[in-house]
């Protein structure tokens, strides 16, 4: 991700996805916040655009809250948040190029923050590259992704990916087993 120059408190990224996509239609507040490769979802509730959401930071295990509004349109989408170190997070195309924007409530916030919310985008920008092109494979990865992967919390998902490459371990061990007994034994 390309950070822009922009003004004091307001971080601009180019997410490098260039054709449009109709933002509304793939992500939604719950979406969104799973995304978040840190977050634990214990309570999320929306009403009208209004969102209240309690949150556990896989991290540091502390719990907060996190009150604001969202509203997307076909072309942008923004999260205002009403308390805590991000003012706003907001997605939009110009130029035929996606972009991300982080507002900061202090505009000396920590890097940390920063570095925590450009993985968020990062993961957003990940999913919404599934949708980029529609073939049998992305179709799949689609599937895997809204059934399983984000109905997980984050570390749910590191015992997955680590199964997953122990099984995938195993298989080119058989598979070299296989192959050594049909060469050499047969």
């Amino acid at each position: 991700m390309e950070r822009e120059p922009q003004k004091k408190g307001l971080r601009e990224y180019d997410l490098g996805l260039t054709n449009s996509i109709i933002l509304a239609d793939l992500l939604d507040i719950e979406k969104l916040f799973r995304l978040n490769p840190h977050w634990f979802i214990d309570e999320l509730v929306e009403e009208h655009g209004d969102f209240s959401a309690r949150l556990r930071d896989y991290v540091s295990d502390r719990e907060f809250r996190l009150r604001g509004r969202y509203s997307a349109a076909a072309d942008r989408l923004r999260l205002d948040f009403e308390d805590g170190p991000l003012r706003s997070l907001s997605l939009f195309f110009r130029g035929g190029k996606l972009h991300g924007t982080l507002e900061l409530r202090d505009a000396g916030a920590d890097e940390e923050c920063e570095h925590y919310t450009l993985l968020w985008l990062r993961g957003i920008r990940e999913y919404l590259r599934l949708y980029r092109v529609n073939t049998p494979a992305r179709r799949f990865f689609r599937f895997i992704m809204n059934r399983m992967v984000l109905r997980m919390n984050p570390s749910q998902r590191k015992i997955c990916l680590m199964l997953i490459r122990l099984t995938l371990v195993e298989i080119v061990v058989i598979l070299v087993i296989v192959v050594g007994y049909v060469v050499f034994v047969l």
